[in-house]
């Protein structure tokens, strides 16, 4: 009778001993449900990219409100800077209040940025204004 010595867990602090099989072990892996062996984490939040909800904004806690699987940082409508899910007047104004008066930002922060310009500013309201009120081209429209 052959007797062989027992198997010593590959990960000795995983108990789940590398659940996924990429070759790192679940108390380091930054994706534990899926396979990513380079760790990939693309806006550098600690959740791997394959399992990110919103890979290119960082969200660590994964947030996702309406469960669409889309994280809330990532789900929102671009020129929509007071979160109403629609664009009009009104998210000009919250951009000027924003930009001269100290209002409340953009949530998220890019829903704010209009004219894809990489920040807030008053080409932005002025860019909805244009998009309202004289047909110009839709939010985001440069950046998609």
């Amino acid at each position: 009778m052959l007797i062989t010595a027992p198997q010593l867990p590959i990960c000795p602090l995983d108990p789940l001993n590398d659940v996924d099989h990429d070759g790192i072990c679940g108390n380091i892996d930054n994706c534990q449900a899926l396979a990513n062996a380079d760790q990939l984490d693309t806006d550098g939040d600690g959740i791997g990219s394959v399992c990110d909800n919103c890979p290119t904004v960082a969200n660590p806690l994964q947030t996702d409100s309406n469960h669409n699987d889309v994280g809330d940082a990532c789900d929102y409508v671009c020129g929509d800077a007071d979160g109403s899910r629609a664009v009009d007047i009104s998210d000009a104004v919250y951009l000027i209040a924003y930009i001269f008066s100290g209002g409340a930002a953009p949530n998220p922060l890019p829903a704010g940025d209009a004219d894809c310009g990489s920040n807030i500013d008053i080409s932005d309201a002025v860019y909805l204004i244009a998009y309202i009120f004289s047909g110009g081209p839709a939010p985001c429209a440069a950046c998609k």
